[in-house]
């Protein structure tokens, strides 16, 4: 016993196996098979790196931008990303646009090209 509570032992391997076995479960399922709260499951899995099942990489800043500058708004650009409409404005503040700077449109979004040889 530690502190008056039973030892902890193996949790972490056994939310480690179980996520590397059952990929598609959420943390909440993996939780209640290991038997903690699905906050420790997420703290487990991603100890000191983003949790690579939350993070949409195929939603870059140049294609929000793309549908920014064709005067959709975040509503409308999530439900053709299919993702949350906090991605969307994450990835416009990342680009620099504030919610209220989108919501007046006042703001045409210009990225830097990366070819250098133009």
């Amino acid at each position: 016993m530690v502190n008056g509570r039973p030892k902890a032992t193996g949790v972490r391997k056994q939310v480690m196996d179980c996520i590397k076995q059952h990929p598609d479960m959420t943390y909440e399922e993996i939780g209640s098979i290991v038997g903690c709260t699905r906050q420790r499951v997420g703290k487990i899995a991603g100890v000191g790196r983003k949790n690579p099942r939350r993070f949409r990489r195929d939603i870059t800043v140049g294609k929000v931008a793309e549908l920014y500058n064709g005067n959709l708004r975040i509503w409308e650009m999530a439900k053709a990303f299919d993702c949350a409409q906090a991605t969307v404005s994450r990835r416009l503040r990342e680009a620099g646009i504030s919610k209220s700077i989108c919501y007046s449109r006042g703001k045409i979004l210009y990225l830097e090209s990366t070819d250098k040889g133009r």
